[in-house]
């Protein structure tokens, strides 16, 4: 990791692995030992997370910056610009959720920030929700694709819109609800 880190270019370094594996107290060792060599942007997936690693960094002796809606409610992301449009060109840690992250419209002098993702986020969501009611009234209007991507991914095709959508406003109950919201977003 020090070699990609020692030419500074814009790279996001990324933790991921099984939980409870060390993961956040590696990279809280990193940003440690590698204080001077640059700024270090600490991406976690939620505040309790951010929260826990500003301990362990406490514990290093190092006094991170943390900007979270419980710390700055109403303006997280003004004040991620800020405090990076202010920061030195090396030596602070900036803890931030990802929520705040993907929404940073840009990253001031991003060549003196070391980018660390703890948990590559979720990008689908999961429904285990049992459908034997729903199960023929889905798999009656939809095919697979046969250039699915594997046996447990596969891109689905609607046979009749008009159909499905007939289906769909006859009766309503909780399922139908998820299908009606993400129909709406699209």
């Amino acid at each position: 990791m020090l070699d990609a880190f020692s030419n500074l270019n814009p790279i996001v370094h990324y933790v991921s692995s099984p939980c409870g594996r060390g993961k956040t107290y590696a990279a809280c060792k990193f940003m440690r030992d590698n204080q001077f060599r640059a700024n270090h942007l600490y991406v976690a997936p939620s505040r309790r997370l951010v929260a826990e690693t500003e301990k362990t960094l406490k514990t290093f002796g190092l006094d991170p910056m943390v900007i979270t809606s419980d710390s700055h409610a109403g303006h997280v992301k003004a004040s991620i610009i800020e405090f990076m449009n202010h920061a030195e060109d090396a030596g602070e840690i900036l803890l931030i959720t990802w929520n705040a992250y993907v929404d940073l419209p840009y990253v001031n002098r991003r060549q003196n920030w070391l980018v660390i993702i703890d948990e590559v986020p979720q990008v689908d969501r999961f429904y285990p929700w049992m459908l034997p009611r729903n199960l023929s009234f889905l798999t009656e209007q939809i095919d697979l694709d046969e250039a699915s991507v594997n046996d447990k991914v596969a891109r689905v095709i609607v046979k009749d819109r008009g159909v499905l959508e007939e289906l769909f406003e006859a009766q309503r109950d909780d399922v139908h609800e998820v299908f009606r919201a993400a129909r709406q977003s699209r």
